[in-house]
């Protein structure tokens, strides 16, 4: 067996069982959990969300009635378009978030690095990447370097050590399965062990049927 290479995958052919595993090992119920996870703040778009809409509703107004000339027509304007460019946004991570099987984010899962902060997710064996240690102003991060493109995850500075004593024994073990033929032991640190074939390519599904809303959003994405 050898290791497997990066996986690109829309979250819309994600097989059943992955999906599955994928959201019990966010939920800490799976057999491994995440060693180390940065997720997307969720609730910080959507505030911005409707302080922009509030901000633009109270200032257009007023804009267009002070004493600028020209100018107070196309400021306002330009507080519309600003909250609703930060709607947009918010709008579009709760979208993802609920597509996902886990939340939105980065994550050291087993011997992988997933980056789930699209809906194409990268699943990318450790073994695979350039990893390096980040520390910046009293913050950590772990970057993961390779043909799929860099994926950094940010953690804990106090938990720098041990999260990369235990990525470490993770990725020894698992290269110690691979060069076994341990499928069994390769699967429980591979997030994406029950999609794969043979080869190690994941083997995905047809996305869900969609509504003609749903198809309609799709041919404007």
């Amino acid at each position: 067996m050898k290791v497997p290479l990066p996986t690109v995958i829309h979250v819309e052919h994600l097989p059943p069982p992955s999906r599955r595993r994928l959201r019990d090992i966010a939920a800490r119920e799976a057999a491994i959990t995440p060693t180390a996870a940065a997720r997307l703040p969720w609730a910080a778009p959507l505030g911005l969300a409707l302080a922009a809409v509030a901000a633009a509703a109270a200032a257009a107004p007023a804009l267009t009635r002070v004493g600028l000339g020209r100018l107070g027509p196309p400021a306002a304007l330009a507080v519309a378009v600003v909250a609703a460019a930060v709607v947009a946004r918010a709008v579009a991570r709760l979208r993802l978030a609920a597509r996902l099987p886990l939340p939105p984010g980065r994550y050291v899962i087993g011997a992988f690095v997933v980056d789930a902060t699209r809906e194409l997710l990268t699943v990318v064996p450790i073994a695979r990447t350039r990893p390096a240690v980040e520390r910046r102003w009293g913050h950590a991060a772990l970057r993961f370097d390779s043909e799929a493109g860099p994926c950094r995850v940010a953690v804990p500075a106090a938990h720098l050590e041990r999260v990369l004593t235990w990525m470490h024994g993770d990725v020894v073990a698992y290269a110690a399965a691979l060069a076994a033929g341990d499928r069994a032991t390769a699967g429980q640190l591979d997030p994406l062990a029950e999609a794969r074939d043979q080869d190690g390519t994941v083997i995905g599904v047809p996305g869900p049927p969609r509504g003609r809303i749903g198809l309609a959003l799709a041919r404007w994405r």
